[in-house]
């Protein structure tokens, strides 16, 4: 949220499209959510597997993290190109 809100404060409109791997993200938290309420309520025996799951799980969160400040600044990239060659 904090690159969205820098991007849009420098660079202005922002669409957002989601990415396979955002939504993967999605995916892996609510999954991990799920199991970790399993493990709490004693439904699931998660004591060696928890650290994994939430390495897995942050490790897809900054992968889709730098992929959408990979595209956003492509994106900006062009449209600075854009720019220029109107002001011509």
């Amino acid at each position: 949220m904090l690159g969205a809100l820098s991007y849009r404060g420098l660079a202005g409109h922002l669409e957002i499209h989601p990415t396979w791997l955002g939504k993967t993200h999605m995916f892996a938290e609510f999954t991990l959510l799920a199991l970790v309420l399993g493990g709490l309520s004693g439904l699931l025996a998660l004591d060696d597997w928890r650290l994994p799951l939430f390495a897995a799980v942050f490790f897809i969160a900054v992968a889709s993290g730098v992929q959408y400040v990979w595209i956003w600044s492509a994106r900006r990239g062009v449209n600075d190109s854009a720019a220029r060659l109107k002001s011509r």
